[in-house]
C-alpha cells in the first residue's frame, strides 16, 4: 500500500488543542492591556513615557441626598457658584462665579479640606470643580443636576429662585 504523499491528510490531533491555546493567550493578553494593566502601578509616568497627568480629571457628582448629609458635617467648605445668582442652599458658606473660582481669595488655604459645589444644573459646578483640582485641590465634588435637583428632591431654596 503505496500512499500518495500528495493526497493524503494527516490530522494531528493536539493541532487544534495547540490553535486553541494560542487564540486563548492573545485574549489574556488583549484583555489585561484593554483594563489598563491591572495591578501594575500607575503613576504618573508609565514605562513608555506617556504622561498621564494630561488625561482629564474628573470631579465627583453627589446626589441630593449626600448633598445633604456634607452639609452636616463640620470640615465641608460649601460653594454657590452660578452666575447669576438665583438662590442657594442652606448651609451654604460663600458665593463664588464658578469662572471666577480661581482668582478667589475665599478658598480654603488646606488643600485637603473637602469643598462641595453647587450651581443651577450642574454644568457651572462641574467646570468650577475642574478648576479646583487643577490648583491641587484633592477632595472636591458638586451637586448633580444642581439647584433643580435640590428642589425636585424636595428640599427648600433660600433667596432668589
Amino acid at each position: 500500500m503505496n500512499a500518495d504523499p500528495s493526497t493524503t491528510t494527516v490530522e494531528r490531533p493536539t493541532s487544534k488543542l495547540a490553535m486553541a491555546a494560542v487564540i486563548a493567550a492573545v485574549a489574556v493578553v488583549v484583555g489585561y492591556f484593554a483594563l489598563g494593566m491591572p495591578g501594575m502601578d500607575h503613576g504618573t509616568e508609565t514605562s513608555t513615557g506617556h504622561d498621564m497627568s494630561t488625561m482629564t480629571p474628573s470631579v465627583s457628582q453627589m446626589s441630593a441626598e449626600r448633598f445633604n448629609e456634607a452639609l452636616t458635617a463640620e470640615d465641608v467648605y460649601v460653594v454657590n457658584v452660578h452666575v447669576p445668582y438665583e438662590g442657594e442652599i442652606d448651609g451654604t458658606d460663600t458665593f463664588i462665579a464658578f469662572d471666577q473660582i480661581e482668582d478667589s481669595g475665599e478658598l480654603p488655604p488646606d488643600l485637603s479640606q473637602p469643598i462641595r459645589l453647587y450651581c443651577k444644573t450642574g454644568r457651572m459646578s462641574q467646570t468650577a470643580g475642574l478648576t479646583l483640582i487643577q490648583m491641587g485641590y484633592t477632595d472636591v465634588a458638586h451637586l448633580g443636576g444642581g439647584m433643580d435637583a435640590w428642589a425636585e428632591s424636595g428640599r427648600a431654596l433660600f433667596g432668589n429662585t
